[in-house]
């Protein structure tokens, strides 16, 4: 839910209008979850197209692998490094929502998606297949008391 803003301060004041009120939406930082395995190079491009897609006033797209595969590779450490990387972006609160997209749910997405669930993040599919196969993953979860 995108959550109104009032801004006002002394710069504000004037002798027309005691406050200056502007309300703001803020904007969704999005955590953009998708495969990449198999074909690297069009995931990528699927990932941008995505982010291209949804980049608006409301809606800032995150997708840190566009980076980290750019100069750490694709080996196992690297990849470890990059879980890292992206469990920090949640645990520090940059991101209000996880949006999954492709064909299906990675091993390294069923991870997010854990991750989003244990910080009360939402977890939003934009597929019919991620949404599928997110009924499966919640109804395997364990039940928070």
């Amino acid at each position: 839910m995108l959550t109104p803003i009032i801004n006002f301060g002394i710069n504000d004041l004037d002798s027309s209008n005691f406050f200056n009120l502007e309300v703001v939406v803020a904007k969704k930082m999005v955590f953009v979850a998708h495969p990449m395995s198999g074909d690297i190079e069009g995931n990528t491009q699927k990932v941008i197209e995505i982010c291209l897609r949804i980049h608006s006033s409301r809606v800032i797209p995150v997708f840190p692998s566009l980076v980290w595969r750019r100069y750490l590779g694709n080996s196992k450490r690297d990849k470890r490094l990059e879980r890292s990387v992206n469990k920090e972006y949640f645990r520090r609160g940059f991101i209000d929502e996880l949006w999954l997209y492709g064909d299906r749910i990675t091993d390294g997405m069923k991870r997010e998606i854990e991750l989003a669930f244990r910080l009360g993040i939402l977890v939003i599919p934009r597929t019919r297949e991620t949404g599928l196969a997110l009924k499966i993953i919640r109804d395997s979860l364990p039940r928070l008391v």
